[in-house]
C-alpha cells in the first residue's frame, strides 16, 4: 500500500503541486521518501489521486498527479438501534431522543 498524504485544494492528473510543509517534512525525514517514488494523496473531501513524489531540496517537495481514483465516501454511517421497548411511555421519549441523535433505524425487539 502505498503511503498517503494530505493535499487541500482543486488538483487535476498532470498538475505539478507542493506538499504543505508538515507533509513534506513527514515524507523526506520521517519516511526518507525520495524522489520518483509513488504515493497516494487526497483532499478530505472524498477524492484521492496516485502522484509522484519530486523532491526539491531537504524540506520541500512537490507531486505530479499521475492519476485520479475514484472513491466513494458516505456522506454518514447509517445507524440503526435494536432495543427491548421499556414499560410504560417511555419508548416514546426513546425515539424521540434517537430521532433527534439522529438514528436512521429503530427496531423494537421483544424479549423474554
Amino acid at each position: 500500500m502505498a503511503n498517503r498524504f494530505y493535499l487541500p485544494g482543486n488538483w487535476q492528473p498532470g498538475d505539478l503541486v507542493p506538499l504543505p510543509q508538515p507533509e513534506a517534512q513527514h515524507a523526506l525525514r520521517v519516511l526518507r521518501l525520495a524522489s520518483g517514488e509513488q504515493i497516494e494523496i487526497f483532499d478530505g473531501a472524498g477524492r484521492a489521486a496516485q502522484a509522484e513524489l519530486q523532491v526539491e531540496s531537504s524540506r520541500k517537495a512537490s507531486v505530479r498527479i499521475t492519476n485520479s481514483l475514484i472513491t466513494d465516501v458516505p456522506s454518514q454511517p447509517s445507524i440503526a438501534v435494536a432495543l427491548a421497548p421499556p414499560k410504560g411511555d417511555r419508548f416514546r421519549w426513546i425515539v424521540e431522543k434517537l430521532t433527534e441523535l439522529g438514528v436512521d433505524r429503530i427496531i423494537p425487539m421483544k424479549t423474554s
